[in-house]
């Protein structure tokens, strides 16, 4: 018996249990009677990986009221036709959680679905609206480790741009390059071990590593005769992480 479970419905939690936090491909029953792996992405795909998954993420609602109808493969599909861009990121995004190398846009029932197809073109499985929502939902779970798929209205969202913009404007984003230089001054891991990681654990430790120094450094001026420092300083690892609507409203 195949140690897979059936997924009936996707249950995020659920998954994490069983595969993300072990870093497990994640089995998924196709209609058409095939089952396929969604993988988890690995640091050195991560540069390709991460510039492209964008467009799981667009907001359709807010593009027009017809783009908002639409189930999201076919508002993809729209998109695809206009713009080769996002079909190249689509198809690296297959590529890369589901190995395809070859896809088509055909027609089942009526309705458009993503095809996938073998080395000699022949169609070795379809993907309709429902089952692109749910791998969607996966890929984005697997690989964001803090992913929140929450809908978060256009005016609130521009506050929170603005907000970060003022909290971090003495900051800079390290890229990911920068990433894992810092890892690598952290652990010793070598380059080669942190690019074959999964990305969804390296984001983890890169972050714990930069909590752990600000935790130092936090108990070092609370210890110092300077300064009064009334809040405890928690360790990263019992540190309850913060919502952005929580921080934002109630700092603002």
């Amino acid at each position: 018996m195949s140690e897979w479970v059936v997924l009936v419905a996707v249950d995020i939690k659920q998954l994490e249990l069983m595969y993300f936090q072990n870093n497990r491909p994640v089995p998924f029953d196709l209609k058409c009677n095939k089952q396929i792996l969604i993988n988890p992405i690995s640091v050195e795909d991560w540069g390709i990986f991460g510039n492209c998954i964008e467009v799981l993420k667009i907001e359709k609602n807010e593009f027009s009221l017809e783009a908002s109808s639409k189930k999201y493969l076919e508002f993809l599909i729209d998109l695809m036709i206009q713009d080769q861009d996002v079909m190249n990121k689509l198809l690296y995004i297959l590529k890369y959680s589901l190995g395809a190398d070859k896809v088509s846009i055909e027609t089942s029932n009526n309705k458009r679905v993503l095809a996938i197809l073998d080395d000699s073109d022949f169609i070795q499985f379809y993907i309709d609206h429902k089952e692109f929502d749910d791998i969607r939902k996966i890929i984005l779970y697997q690989n964001i480790y803090d992913y929140d798929d929450r809908y978060i209205e256009p005016e609130i969202r521009r506050a929170i741009v603005a907000y970060n913009k003022t909290k971090y404007k003495n900051q800079t984003s390290p890229t990911l390059e920068m990433q894992k230089v810092f890892v690598i001054s952290k652990t010793g891991m070598s380059m080669k071990k942190i690019n074959k990681m999964a990305y969804r654990t390296f984001s983890q430790v890169y972050k714990f590593n930069v909590k752990e120094d600000l935790y130092m450094s936090r108990n070092i001026i609370k210890a110092s005769t300077k300064y009064d420092m009334k809040e405890d300083v928690v360790h990263p690892l019992f540190e309850k992480e913060n919502d952005v609507l929580d921080e934002i409203f109630v700092d603002a």
